[in-house]
């Protein structure tokens, strides 16, 4: 199906393509829609969202602005839209994006891309994605007070190869392939941690594990005891956080150890998985082994709610990362995922960020007030069902998360093969 290129080439200024390709702008192989420069007398309480970068890269939050307001249809948004962010910081906004959200209002510095007929949308979205990196390099010669742009004087002067429209489809479903099954492992992990959340959520916040008859243990008339935080199950207690785990625990790793280092660019928003690490010298930063939870204790990171789970070691491996990450060791193991799905709840992190204290744009979350931070501590047999019912989900989300982590290898490696000719399928 795939085969390196041995046909004639021609000479551009990217090399050798085929001679059946074409060299041509971007510019002239699509319509470009400009968003819209909002005002706050547009905005409401609800209606259709105002989409912005933000809202590309997280999805619809509290920060997201609604209008009730109707404008052409031209900068309205439905799913399958293809959509590049031309203004921003560079390394972080400049992108394409498939339109994922619910139906909205496209903002200014980012276009609505309509391919013409000369190239399938789907090519479109990767001629955008392999040449990402020399858009970010246009951005940031432009570069100033942290933004940098792609302007339309951009987009005419930047050449892109172009095959045939039939030879286009072949390239995209190859490459969609991988994109959509990494996307489905997506889905499904997002699913599963929610499936997590509900079953924590059912069995220590409403007290429905199942009792000894495998019932609903309080609607099924369960003994409730006094507690400081209220009516609590029979052999449980109010406690505090340190009663299932310990902060920032001691690790030996020997300055100038080689071991797996995480950034705080690496901890998820979202989700559990740590996206990225990498090998480095150990010199001074938290350490950690699987089965921690990693938590951002610095502003703004902890609002934007970067937590993770560890899981990407050997058996006794130790790795390490940032002075700005709190360390959150479970006091048995099987108290991880218990302890993993309590950092998450939003009642942990508004304690967190109230204690939050420093010069402005540099707060830190103050240790202690996690220490003392009061939970219902469930009695051993029930954590330890929990952990059996729960782990099974954490495992395949890492299974998920490591297949993706080697479809994206393979995608990236294909991509600027595929694109520019250098590999070509037997058609």
């Amino acid at each position: 199906m795939i085969s390196e290129i041995q046909e004639k080439t021609k000479e551009t200024e990217f090399g050798p393509i085929p001679e059946d390709w074409d060299l041509l702008p971007i510019y002239d192989l699509a319509i470009w829609i400009n968003g819209l420069a909002f005002k706050n007398i547009n905005f409401s309480s609800n209606g259709k969202p105002v989409i912005k970068i933000n809202e590309l890269k997280y999805g619809v939050t509290e920060q997201t602005r609604f209008t009730n307001d109707v404008f052409s249809n031209d900068y309205f948004l439905s799913k399958g839209d293809l959509l590049f962010s031309w203004s921003g910081s560079p390394d972080t906004s400049i992108d394409a994006f498939w339109y994922n959200l619910p139906d909205g209002w496209l903002n200014q510095h980012i276009f609505k891309v309509k391919p013409k007929d000369k190239v399938t949308v789907d090519f479109l979205y990767y001629l955008f994605k392999v040449n990402k990196q020399r858009f970010i390099e246009i951005a940031r010669d432009k570069q100033t007070t942290g933004l940098g742009h792609v302007t339309i004087a951009d987009l005419k002067r930047f050449n892109v190869v172009l095959p045939e429209i039939y030879e286009q489809k072949k390239i995209a479903e190859i490459l969609s392939s991988l994109d959509d099954k990494i996307e489905l492992n997506r889905q499904e992990n997002s699913n599963l941690e929610k499936l997590a959340n509900v079953l924590f959520k059912h069995w220590f916040v409403d007290f429905e594990f199942p009792d000894k008859d495998g019932k609903p243990y309080k609607s099924s008339g369960g003994k409730m005891i006094d507690s400081e935080l209220g009516k609590i199950p029979e052999r449980w207690k109010a406690g505090e956080l340190t009663d299932v785990c310990e902060f920032n625990p001691v690790y030996s790793l020997p300055k100038g150890t080689i071991a797996k280092y995480a950034e705080m660019k690496d901890l998820p928003e979202t989700g559990m998985s740590i996206r990225n690490f990498i090998a480095r010298e150990f010199k001074s930063g938290s350490k950690f082994a699987n089965d921690d939870t990693l938590l951002a204790r610095i502003t703004p990171c902890l609002e934007n709610g970067k937590t993770g789970y560890v899981d990407f070691l050997g058996n006794s491996e130790i790795g390490w990362g940032s002075t700005e990450f709190i360390v959150l060791h479970p006091a048995r193991r099987e108290l991880s995922e218990f302890l993993y799905i309590q950092s998450r709840l939003d009642s942990f992190r508004e304690h967190a960020i109230q204690s939050m204290s420093g010069s402005s744009g540099r707060q830190r979350v103050q240790i202690n007030s996690l220490v003392a931070y009061r939970i219902i501590v469930p009695d051993k047999l029930t954590i330890l069902k929990f952990h059996e019912l729960v782990r099974p989900l954490f495992e395949q989300i890492k299974f998920n998360f490591d297949q993706s982590k080697r479809l994206t290898e393979v995608r990236d490696s294909l991509l600027p093969r595929l694109m520019s000719g250098k590999i070509r399928l037997n058609i």
